[in-house]
């Protein structure tokens, strides 16, 4: 007769049973051992800041185990080491998937995520703002969704790492549709799209080092030095009346630059092909090209410019506001309303200086919260959004305030008669001298 199986026997069999599930879907995983769990790290790099439950984790290193006092069936949320992200990027199972999502900047830290609506304080994300471009060559390499993840990242690495991620993606990519895990991350073109713009004019050295994606961007025919046109003039109407407006915004460009005076009507000409020129690039979200069209424009549009300009500051703060950045966001809004004075730019500026002060109400950081809702109400105080932050601000109980007035007007009247009685000499009774006195020289 066979002997019954031991516990420890018992548990052995049922995680070889499951082992072939836990190595198809990745991931670290947990299981229950007495009134707690032991947190295991199966893959090839160590992962950092971890949450399980309640509980906290600083670091998990590969093929370690760790005894938590949580439920077996807790959460599981941290990130990998920025430093062996490459090794992890390996295994890109779906239990890892949060993981990875997490250490590109997609989620924000789950130990220290900084202030609520400014993401950029997160330690993972300025983690990644010290990422070199050797680093990132190795992230963008290999998959699609690998290089996914590693575009998902550049947002926040520096300017100068652009360059290895647009040589590993090639504009002209279709996309494939990432497992369910990945469901959250951007598709990789649009990755890389994200990633430029967000840099803004940072980027454009690592663009004019890669055509392809500098004319993807719509910047291309703005890093060409301007050539003469034989009577460049009647080319430009020429273009503007055939509708081809991408030659008309690079003929304007080279009149704009050559010195000399200009007729009204070629002003008129030059600005309506740079302005129609700025206009498609917002509208396709092009924003840098828009920058660029926009700065030759400023010569021979006035005041249209200033206009254009401010419909730019609002594209790139309502980029920011979709990413969660209100504090980001404060800033082109602003420029936007100094540069338009529109009641949509006041609107939007008011807005989001009250939830950010709504936020750090909530925070308790009460003086940074006062100081985004006096920014709040001098712009609109009737928004709702306003009044909602007033009625949230915190306010002061008056009888405690005056209960502690009294408590130091008592404490002040006390000392000011002990260091008066000091000053005449006389004997405090309680003290050495008085007690001295009292008993006598012996």
């Amino acid at each position: 007769m066979r002997p019954p199986l031991r516990p420890l026997s018992l548990t052995l069999a049922l995680w070889l049973l499951a082992a072939p599930a836990l190595a198809e879907t990745g991931g670290p995983q947990l299981t229950a051992d007495g009134d707690g769990a032991i947190l295991h790290n199966p893959g090839p790099a160590p992962i950092v800041a971890l949450r399980v439950g309640e509980q906290r984790l600083i670091r998990l290193g590969p093929g370690e185990s760790a005894p938590l006092n949580v439920p077996a069936d807790s959460a599981i949320a941290g990130r990998f080491d920025i430093d062996d992200w490459s090794r992890a990027l390996d295994d890109l199972a779906p239990g890892w998937a949060d993981m990875h999502l997490r250490t590109a900047g997609h989620f924000l830290d789950t130990v220290d995520a900084g202030p609520a609506g400014a993401p950029s304080a997160s330690i993972n994300l300025r983690l990644l703002a010290d990422v070199p471009p050797e680093t990132m060559a190795e992230w963008a390499r290999g998959p699609a969704l690998r290089r996914a993840l590693a575009a998902r990242a550049a947002r926040h690495v520096p300017p100068r790492s652009l360059g290895p991620l647009l040589v590993a993606v090639d504009p002209s990519e279709t996309h494939a549709e990432w497992p369910a895990a990945y469901a959250a991350l951007p598709p990789l073109i649009e990755g890389v799209q994200r990633a430029i713009e967000l840099h803004g004019r940072a980027a454009l050295p690592a663009l004019r080092a890669h055509p392809r994606w500098a004319a993807e961007r719509g910047v291309g025919a703005q890093f060409d030095p301007p050539t003469p046109i034989p009577d460049a003039a009647a080319a430009l109407a020429r273009a503007l009346d055939a509708g081809q407006f991408d030659r008309a915004a690079t003929i304007a460009a080279g009149l704009v630059a050559q010195p000399g005076p200009r007729d009204a009507t070629l002003n008129r000409q030059l600005c309506g092909a740079l302005d129609t020129a700025a206009q498609q690039a917002l509208r396709a979200g092009r924003l840098l090209a828009a920058e660029g069209w926009l700065q030759r424009a400023g010569p021979v549009c006035g005041l249209l410019q200033a206009e254009r300009t401010a419909t730019l500051f609002r594209a790139r703060g309502d980029l920011r506001r979709q990413m969660g950045d209100l504090r980001g966001a404060v800033g082109p809004y602003r420029a936007a309303f100094w540069l338009a004075e529109a009641p949509q730019d006041r609107a939007r500026l008011a807005d989001t200086h009250a939830e950010l002060a709504l936020l750090r109400f909530g925070e308790g950081s009460i003086e940074a919260g006062e100081a985004h809702l006096e920014a709040a109400r001098a712009l609109d105080s009737l928004r709702p959004r306003v009044q909602a932050a007033i009625e949230a601000r915190p306010t002061v109980d008056l009888r405690a305030r005056v209960g502690i007035v009294l408590i130091i007007l008592v404490m002040g009247v006390f000392v000011m008669r002990r260091l008066r009685k000091v000053f005449r000499g006389d004997r405090i009774p309680g003290t050495r001298a008085a007690l001295k006195a009292r008993r006598g020289p012996w």
